[in-house]
């Protein structure tokens, strides 16, 4: 799975280094912390989300962590 987004500064600060969650039925998924990631068993028939917190290079650093909308359980 690959998770998407698009950067937003309000004060137009270019994006340093975001940070990425995952989670299987809203329990953050240990080591899952790239933009994409490869479900194993251990994550089937359990619906799935992507997290972005956004990083600023300069200004305000740390965003708000925002979640997506959960996918369907996911079946084999």
């Amino acid at each position: 799975m690959a998770g998407s987004y698009t950067y937003n500064d309000a004060n137009g600060d270019l994006q340093g280094v975001s940070t990425f969650k995952w989670y299987a039925d809203d329990v953050v998924i240990p080591g899952a912390t790239a933009i994409a990631y490869t479900l194993t068993p251990g994550e089937l028939n359990k619906k799935i989300r992507f997290e972005v917190t956004p990083v600023a290079l300069t200004g305000t650093l740390t965003g708000q962590a925002v979640k997506s909308a959960e996918t369907l359980a996911v079946t084999p």
